[in-house]
This record gives structure tokens, sequence and C-alpha cells, in this order.
């Protein structure tokens, strides 16, 4: 059975407060100024929760693998995010810099609470599979970032996209 999203908070809460030994005053004010400095983009207690601790703290609050975000919550400068999302288009290019031929991609995806361009460069291009159009996958280990004025993930070394199990 899965832990409710309250009780996970509080539990990254004490563990925080265990670890820099700060007061949950403190905790609760480091949150809520978090979820006003990233507003609308945040909006739950945990994602701000875990944006304050690692901006304001060495520690580490997820020990095992990157936090599972909704897209609605994915900020910039954020390394080892992961997602599920539906990949509603695909799009490959070439485009020239410094004089060379060069290849990009950008993937749109989509999940409840919104979309994001996922963008692939050069030889991690080929890993994009045109076909994948339509299905939902999991995107572990990007980071994001932001151009344009949009935020937006990047499909790197250390990602991995892995086709959802539809069964």
């Amino acid at each position: 059975m899965a832990m409710n999203p309250q009780t996970q908070t509080k539990k990254l809460a004490q563990k925080l407060k265990q670890e820099t030994q700060l007061t949950k005053q403190e905790i609760r004010d480091g949150v809520q100024q978090t979820k006003g400095k990233y507003h609308p983009l945040i909006q739950t207690n945990k994602a701000a929760l875990i944006i304050y601790a690692r901006e304001n703290t060495d520690i580490q609050l997820l020990d095992t693998k990157p936090p599972e975000l909704d897209i609605e919550n994915i900020v910039p400068e954020m390394n080892q995010g992961q997602i599920t999302a539906t990949i509603k288009n695909i799009d490959k290019f070439t485009y020239r810099k410094d004089g060379e031929q060069r290849k990009g991609c950008e993937i749109l995806l989509k999940d409840d609470t919104g979309t994001i361009s996922m963008m692939a460069w050069q030889d991690d291009v080929d890993d994009i599979q045109e076909n994948w159009q339509g299905e939902k996958i999991v995107v572990d280990g990007f980071r994001s970032s932001k151009y344009q004025g949009e935020v937006q993930i990047t499909y790197g070394k250390s990602t991995e996209v892995t086709l959802q199990d539809q069964s």
C-alpha cells in the first residue's frame, strides 16, 4: 500500500530536522518561501520541501531514486528527476553550428498536469525511436533548464528512457 503524500512529507521534514537541527518553524518557513519562489510551477509541500533541502542544506532527503515528479512541478536546474509521461510528438531536425551539421530532437511530453519539451542532441538523438510517439514512458535522470522563457528537460548520458509496461 502506498504512503499518502502528507505522511511522506512529514517523514522527509523529520529527516531534515534531525540532520540539520532546524526547527519545525524554520522548515515550514523555508518550504513556504520555496513554494512562493517557484509558484505556480510547484504547488505541493513535498516537492517544495525537497527543493528547499537541496538548495539550503547539504543533505539529500531522498536516498534511493530520483523523485517522481508531475510535469507542473519541474523547475529549472533540477538534476536527476523522474517523470512518467506520454510522448505527444517527436520532431527530429538538423542544424548548423560552428560550420558543422548537427542533430537535435524535441520530444513533447504530456501528463495530467501539463506538457514539457525534452531535448536530445547529437548521438543521443539516435536513441529516440520515432515509433514511440503515443507511448507512455518513464524518463529517469533528466536535467531541467529554462530556454526562451520555457522550462524544458534534457535527455543526456545519465538519462534512461523506458517504455512503461502497459499490461
